[in-house]
């Protein structure tokens, strides 16, 4: 029973070294670039489904040759990778498109800002790198390799202790009579035993290595990639996971004007940054049916964090609860003249003019179709859980109680 207990342990181990071992080849590849030649990506979203579908590894490799219609390319607007399919080819331009998109992307792409075509395409591995950062993943895929190193040396140990025993019997009977050796057996059974104890600290230090290339893997974000366009299913990539969401909208403002203020001035947006890392939004933009708003220079998202954005400051007054690092005004309505009280879009634009992402509501079908529902006066529209993105309707719920910042 023992020795039946051992070989499965054994058996174990090994097993969850291989995986953890491929894991971290993996994270390596999607954290290196080889000779500025090839990059690997993440695929958080579905704009070129079925062809690559959500939580892929993409790697895209510089193409030698010129690239072809119906080629899937990898091209930079910005900050932010963008992978698409090319339609047509005009003047060294490519008119590019998602799969799963209705209609060509608006902007032209210069062959200059292809970074190179889709070389492969891995379904879903992009999920497990993605799970490794999680509190779940990190204790499953480090501190159980971790554990079974432990559990791993104790064995080694025992074993070395009996090698000894052994070892001081044999001399002990030479010391006695010059002539007994130990028998083949014995020494066949000794070098099994040094074998497995060699197998077992070779094991030990391939998963020391792959629990330190696992580690690095969270605080080396350069070459994954995220999703940032919710509007059209737009797949992009951006270099340091900008997927922020539009979180929550306030866009029917409640009466008393005395206690909740009035439309349009008190109207407000909640941006929410699902990712681990902050990042700055200076020249983002929000943009309704009727006009464009830019968000000052130097605001921030904290990683894990809201913003909540009104046109003035005496919002707050409403919403006290409301950190004063989550607070922004513009200065004007949003959208240029208000949100519609029964129905609008809103998009959330990068510098580079990309639609990061987008909600319609009510009568407005321009986003979302069917768009989510108009809810009554006083209530907010709000992902639930928050971040949640699949690209539709169902992703809001009515929230009779609003609660930005939160």
């Amino acid at each position: 029973m023992k020795k039946f207990l051992l070989k499965l342990w054994s058996i174990i181990s090994v097993a969850v070294a291989v995986v953890a071992f491929l894991i971290a080849g993996i994270a390596l590849l999607a954290t290196t670039t080889f000779k500025g030649q090839v990059k690997a990506l993440v695929v958080r979203s579905g704009s070129m489904q079925p062809t690559i579908p959500v939580g892929s590894l993409v790697v895209v490799r510089k193409n030698t040759s010129q690239y072809q219609i119906g080629d899937v390319v990898t091209f930079q607007l910005g900050n932010v990778y963008v992978t698409h399919r090319i339609k047509s080819i005009q003047e060294n331009q490519f008119q590019t498109q998602g799969d799963a998109n209705n209609a060509p992307d608006t902007q032209l792409v210069s062959q200059t800002s292809v970074i190179g075509k889709v070389w492969i395409s891995i379904p879903y591995i992009g999920k497990t790198l993605t799970f490794v950062k999680t509190p779940k993943g990190f204790s499953l895929l480090i501190i159980l390799p971790a554990f079974i190193i432990v559990i791993q040396e104790v064995f080694a140990i025992g074993r070395e202790l009996e090698k000894m025993k052994l070892s001081k019997k044999i001399v002990q009977k030479k010391v006695l009579d010059m002539r007994v050796v130990p028998s083949q057996a014995k020494i066949k059974k000794m070098e099994a035993k040094e074998t497995k104890a060699s197998r077992s600290r070779l094991s030990q230090a391939l998963t020391m290595v792959i629990i330190v290339g696992l580690s690095t893997v969270s605080g080396t974000k350069a070459y994954f990639s995220d999703i940032a366009q919710s509007t059209n299913n737009t797949f992009s990539a951006a270099a340091s996971f900008s997927h922020i969401v539009i979180n929550e909208l306030y866009y029917d403002v409640c009466t008393p004007a005395s206690t909740c203020g009035t439309d349009p001035q008190n109207e407000w947006v909640e941006l929410y940054n699902p990712t681990s890392s902050a990042i700055v939004l200076t020249d983002w933009k929000l943009e309704d049916d009727n006009g464009t708003d830019t968000l000052p220079s130097g605001t921030t998202i904290a990683a894990g964090s809201f913003l909540v954005i009104t046109s003035e400051v005496g919002t707050f007054t409403f919403w006290p609860a409301v950190p004063a690092g989550q607070r922004v005004i513009l200065g004007s309505s949003i959208g240029g003249n208000a949100l519609g009280g029964q129905g609008d879009k809103l998009l959330l634009r990068n510098p580079a003019n990309t639609i990061i992402d987008g909600v319609s509501y009510g009568t407005d079908t321009s986003v979302l179709n069917p768009s989510v529902p108009d809810v009554a006066r006083g209530h907010s529209i709000e992902r639930d859980p928050d971040g949640k993105d699949t690209d539709s309707a169902t992703d809001f719920v009515d929230r009779t109680t609003p609660q930005p910042g939160v």
